[in-house]
């Protein structure tokens, strides 16, 4: 398995613990791209070609959902990425990888497919809304 190198925002190299779940989702979509980690809020963002479509927190591994994909999450019982911000729950549009997916290389790869055409769907919108 390679070993990831998490990147800080300013590209300062860091050298820190992934979880084992991340590195293995980084390691069946290397070939998709320029697969890097970075470091943030206390968790780690999964990036292809500098987007981000997974993010680990508390030990969890998240995949960027949309309209189009999140009905397999919800289906799955997977569960949105959320915190709290001044005393208030907050969600992104990150869903728990299900559990039936974490020792299926196949399918973790179909998943991370996935979410990445959702980050790129999010990024289309985003630049046209500018």
């Amino acid at each position: 398995m390679k070993k990831w190198l998490l990147r800080s925002s300013d590209s300062e190299n860091l050298v820190m613990a992934v979880s084992s779940t991340l590195q293995y989702v980084a390691d069946v979509v290397a070939d998709l791209g320029d697969i890097r980690v970075k470091r943030m809020f206390g968790g780690a963002g999964l990036l292809c070609n500098d987007l981000m479509f997974a993010l680990e927190a508390g030990g969890a591994v998240y995949f960027k959902a949309d309209e189009v994909n999140r009905p397999i999450y919800e289906g799955a019982g997977s569960v949105p990425f959320s915190y709290e911000m001044s005393g208030k729950p907050r969600s992104m549009s990150y869903w728990s990888v299900p559990e039936s997916a974490v020792d299926d290389p196949d399918e973790i790869r179909k998943l991370a497919v996935e979410a990445l055409e959702a980050a790129r769907r999010s990024d289309r919108r985003r630049k046209v809304g500018n």
